[in-house]
């Protein structure tokens, strides 16, 4: 991006890269050819795997959750119930 007087507006996630690898950076603003394109792709492959699996595990938590809350809520009410018949 360039502002009007003609110089480089830096993003914070340029000022991240620097950060973390200041040399990435560096290559990124070169345009630079990625020689690591075949393991960032499956990098990226593996982390959205990852991350579904993580989404999976979610609502799996919170199905169990509620399949809790639920058979709690029945013991409780047959105790009630039967306590109450006596």
């Amino acid at each position: 991006m360039k502002n009007k007087t003609s110089q480089k507006i830096i993003t914070a996630s340029e000022l991240g890269t620097y950060v973390y690898c200041a040399r990435a950076w560096w290559y990124r603003n070169q345009n630079a050819p990625n020689e690591n394109l075949p393991a960032m792709n499956e990098g990226t492959r593996f982390h959205r795997k990852m991350g579904r699996r993580l989404s999976a595990m979610r609502i799996a938590r919170i199905i169990l959750i509620l399949m809790l809350i639920s058979a709690l809520g029945l013991i409780s009410w047959w105790i009630a119930a039967n306590v109450g018949a006596k």
